[in-house]
């Protein structure tokens, strides 16, 4: 598990929470403070199908800002139109 965490930090640069389910054979890596697919996942799915058992699934969870999240801070569409980003610079926006 901790090696998970380690290869997942080095490739993407981020911080991952692994959980496994043992009587499902599978395993969540849940990416917890990078939003959208990291760069780098491709190389670190290749590297993680490398250290798994083969016989275990492996899920990836990724975090997306939501319209909560844009109402939990009290803004509008209006307000971010303003601002006229592209779609990456509004991802990354507010964090």
């Amino acid at each position: 598990k901790q090696k998970i965490i380690e290869v997942a930090k080095s490739y993407t640069g981020g911080t991952v929470e692994v959980t496994e389910y043992p009587a499902e054979y599978r395993v969540v890596i849940k990416f917890t403070d990078l939003y959208g697919v990291p760069a780098g996942l491709s190389t670190l799915q290749a590297v993680i199908n490398e250290i798994m058992p083969a016989h275990l699934l492996v899920e990836y969870a990724f975090k997306y800002q939501t319209f909560n999240d844009l109402d939990s801070r009290n803004w509008t569409f209006d307000a971010l139109d303003t601002e006229t980003l592209t779609f990456d610079e509004f991802d990354q926006y507010g964090k």
